[in-house]
């Protein structure tokens, strides 16, 4: 196990590029407070670069000591290569509670731009699917108003995949307006796409994506009948009943 120490901040650089795309809010706020009056307790993990050291775990942390004016921090030193640092950062990330999508898929975007790893070997060593990390690349490419959406959690991860689709910016824009404004499940995203798409369809796109003809400012709402009592109500709010696709024959349960 590695020895904790008690080194300078002086010496310790922030993660390059950070996970955490701000450190302001009430969460190091209250990280503050736990750092003044407790300390710290779980030591950053750092690896040595040069003659000076980067954060591998414990950037909020670091970001306290700043703000206390602490002369040091105890650490943990590894020797860590760039590709085990990023993944050791993102599984460290991953245990919390409290992460944002947006900058999560924004590191990940970095990282494999930068060509340390392939979307491939950051699934396996993540132990997820190609899949999983290629809808975390989709987001940093979702436009601005959508992911910030997303950091509020102003609409949910669902919806904004389903949201992102819609082609014409001006559509999508007012619809993640609405979604916002009046809350969507991702249900609900999922059926306002598929008007949105069965629309295009029937009258065309333009070379942008923008459809041929006005849509309405906020996304539709399907209404279906209850099976029960009849009263139209919208889809998302109607639980799924399954029968039988071709009727319901002697021996199958009919009375």
């Amino acid at each position: 196990m590695n020895e904790i120490q008690q080194i300078s901040i002086s010496q310790i650089d922030r993660p390059n590029p950070p996970i955490r795309l701000s450190l302001d809010g009430p969460e190091i706020e209250a990280l503050t407070e736990s750092v003044r009056s407790e300390g710290i307790l779980t030591p950053l993990l750092l690896r040595r670069k040069g003659e000076r050291y980067e954060v591998i775990d414990g950037d909020r942390r670091l970001e306290a000591a700043y703000r206390l004016r602490l002369a040091t921090v105890p650490s943990m030193v590894r020797d860590a290569s760039d590709s085990e640092t990023h993944v050791l950062r993102i599984i460290a990330n991953l245990e919390r509670s409290d992460t944002d999508p947006v900058s999560d898929a924004i590191y990940y975007s970095k990282i494999i731009a930068s060509e340390v790893l392939t979307a491939d070997e950051l699934a396996q060593k993540l132990h997820r699917s190609v899949e999983w990390v290629m809808d975390r690349l989709a987001i940093s490419e979702m436009p601005d108003y959508l992911q910030d959406a997303l950091r509020g959690k102003k609409v949910s991860l669902g919806a904004a995949f389903a949201l992102a689709q819609i082609t014409d910016e001006r559509v999508r824009r007012d619809w993640v307006a609405a979604a916002v404004r009046d809350g969507m499940s991702v249900r609900g995203a999922e059926d306002a796409l598929r008007e949105f798409l069965r629309y295009a369809d029937q009258h065309g796109t333009n070379e942008e994506g923008a459809v041929l003809g006005d849509l309405p400012s906020a996304p539709p709402v399907i209404y279906f009948p209850c099976a029960r009592c009849g009263v139209a109500s919208p889809l998302e709010d109607l639980k799924l009943v399954r029968i039988h696709k071709d009727g319901c024959g002697e021996g199958a349960g009919a009375e």
